[in-house]
């Protein structure tokens, strides 16, 4: 059973935060991008897993490969066994070992997930897009920045606006931003709980070398704005600059063609030019066994938490993964059945 304090936690958090009643009202719809003319495809060819470099999948000789005027390149792969689906990735190097100051790293982080386009806010945004079966959303990690996607065959049209809207018109909502602080602050504010202690000590035992180990203060949240946000997200996402697009799924190259004219040879190139990519800042694993056993003296439940970590460098692939799958699996319900 939860303690007091968890329950007065949890009361103080529902308080705090700002939940508007309940109201059915129509779905807004973004607007549709501002393209004066469309682009080109400057070059067509057929290419195989192996022309692209591609190592962990399985081999095929049928995608095409465009590449536009504006210097994006983009990979199509047909696929009729893909259930009326089709999914994008777009990526480049940079990520986190662009040269990004760790506090706007984690920034970037903490509201990756509520930016939207136009006039719409991310919640207005998320409906739309669930209606019309299409999603694209800002990815980053360690060494690549990009987009990831998906749509139905039908509803190409309102993806292929989406993204258009994300590299041209991206947006952040007063509401969001505002909501978000609020939670950043009370998690701050709590982090001298048990659990953050104990993750912190696994954190520092599992990694010998952790680059993005840095904690947002009060201070940090308070100067965080709306439009350097905003400023942040373009800096990182937008610009044509060294984009590869690979798309996967139910649609012929054939059909779509006019829409990679239409709306992805017209994403406008940087303005300014990128940060550069400096060093990777993957955390290093530590080698050798490294153990902890945390034992707070005020709590009061009787039960214990184990956890083994196991790590090492192996080959990875497609029958890698499911094997690890499979073993995952065996020892899950051998667990199970032992207790």
């Amino acid at each position: 059973l939860p303690s007091k304090e968890d329950v007065q936690e949890i009361l103080l958090l529902a308080k705090e935060t700002s939940h508007e009643p309940f109201q059915s009202e129509g779905v807004k719809a973004i607007p549709s991008p501002v393209i004066k003319s469309k682009g080109s495809i400057v070059s067509e060819k057929n290419v195989s897993a192996k022309d692209i470099g591609i190592k962990h999948i399985k081999d095929f000789e049928d995608a095409v490969e465009w590449k536009l005027d504006n210097g994006i390149r983009v990979i199509w792969k047909s696929d009729p066994e893909a259930d009326n689906l089709v999914r994008m990735s777009a990526f480049r190097d940079g990520g986190y070992s662009r040269d990004l100051s760790l506090d706007k790293i984690k920034t970037l982080q903490s509201f990756i997930l509520l930016y939207s386009v136009a006039d719409l806010d991310n919640k207005e945004l998320a409906r739309w897009s669930s209606n019309n079966s299409v999603s694209v959303r800002p990815d980053i990690d360690y060494r690549t920045e990009g987009f990831k996607g998906s749509f139905t065959p039908k509803q190409a049209q309102n993806f292929f606006s989406l993204l258009h809207l994300y590299f041209t018109d991206a947006n952040l909502s007063v509401k969001a931003v505002s909501d978000r602080k609020t939670l950043l602050k009370r998690d701050i504010n709590t982090q001298i709980r048990h659990r953050s202690i104990y993750n912190d000590s696994v954190v520092a035992l599992r990694f010998s070398h952790y680059p993005l180990n840095l904690k947002l203060t009060n201070e940090d949240v308070e100067r965080i704005d709306r439009e350097d946000l905003i400023g942040l997200f373009n800096d990182v996402f937008t610009g044509a600059d060294d984009y590869t697009f690979v798309f996967s799924g139910s649609m012929e190259p054939i059909k779509a063609k006019e829409y990679i004219e239409k709306y992805v040879a017209t994403i406008p190139k940087s303005v300014t030019k990128k940060g550069k990519i400096g060093e990777y800042k993957e955390p290093i694993m530590r080698r050798g066994d490294v153990s902890l056993i945390y034992n707070p003296s005020d709590v009061t439940s009787t039960k214990a938490s184990v956890n083994v970590l196991y790590h090492s460098n192996s080959k990875y692939g497609v029958e890698e993964n499911l094997l690890v799958k499979f073993v995952t699996y065996i020892l899950r319900d051998r667990y199970m059945q032992s207790i």
